[in-house]
């Protein structure tokens, strides 16, 4: 998970000077007037104690979860956060290459790198057609894999998201899902989504995501509750957390290993029933 932030008054942001590395955050609070105003980014490592911060300098220090709350309220840090914690990326990848699905709904894109994983992993070589040293990039119309996306924040949208997706709608995923038909898609994706609804918000979203799919619905979310408001995108706020108990009474019975996060499969067929079929 990667988290920019902003700590100068003037929406810039303060970096150390160039003479302080692995810093106490407690002995550089006196230093503030000395430093310049750089971007930096906060490379979340650990849900539980550890966050190392790397400055455009190339400067960093880091500091353990309760001196961030502090430094978080010093510095009037604004966290702004559309992307998952990088341990499920290969955990979800290798369940994407082992479904094969033909049809994907991705819920909750962000900056829509599961749609840009599973375009590149899915189609391969067929992204191009080669003709011995020649080769181009096969026209979007005969890709074999359909992959849409639910995303409610504008602003996330880039050329990625234009690349990787067949259609992305851009609204409130309450709002889209009752839209769409039942048995829509083979594989439905909803990672880091369900802890920003409440609880009965929740439930009516899983109910949906269970009738759109046909086949797979693959989930994530934290097993602790980590607090998030975020101003500028309502949307991001973490509003529940959810057990592991409570996933398998909604169906989700299959959990793939991760230290930090619930990564569950709702099945209407299993996948050694698919491949038998197949």
């Amino acid at each position: 998970m990667l988290l920019s932030a902003n700590t100068c008054q003037n929406d810039a942001v303060r970096a150390l000077p160039h003479s302080t590395r692995y810093s106490d955050i407690g002995n550089i609070q006196g230093n503030l007037q000395e430093w310049s105003c750089h971007a930096f980014f906060w490379d979340f490592l650990s849900y539980e104690n550890l966050f190392t911060i790397h400055y455009s300098s190339g400067l960093h220090f880091k500091l353990g979860r309760a001196k961030l709350r502090s430094i978080s309220t010093f510095f009037k840090i604004r966290f702004f956060m559309p992307f998952s914690q990088s341990s499920q990326l290969s955990s979800i990848v290798g369940f994407l290459e082992m479904l094969q699905p033909t049809s994907i709904l991705d819920i909750g894109v962000g900056m829509g790198q599961y749609g840009f994983l599973a375009r590149t992993n899915l189609e391969n070589e067929h992204l191009f057609i080669v003709n011995g040293a020649n080769a181009i990039q096969r026209p979007k119309g005969e890709w074999k894999v359909r992959i849409d996306g639910i995303e409610a924040f504008k602003t996330y949208r880039t050329p990625i998201h234009d690349y990787a997706y067949n259609h992305i709608y851009w609204d409130d995923a309450l709002d889209i899902l009752p839209k769409i038909n039942d048995n829509e898609y083979e594989l439905v994706l909803a990672i880091d989504v369900l802890e920003h609804f409440t609880t009965e918000q929740g439930t009516a979203f899983l109910n949906q995501i269970k009738r759109v799919s046909k086949n797979k619905i693959l989930i994530s979310t934290p097993k602790t509750f980590i607090h998030q408001e975020i101003e500028a995108n309502p949307f991001e706020n973490h509003r529940s957390l959810w057990s592991e108990l409570q996933l398998i009474e909604q169906g989700f019975v299959e959990t793939i290993p991760n230290d930090s996060s619930w990564i569950s499969v709702h099945s209407s067929v299993s996948v050694h029933d698919k491949k038998i079929t197949d």
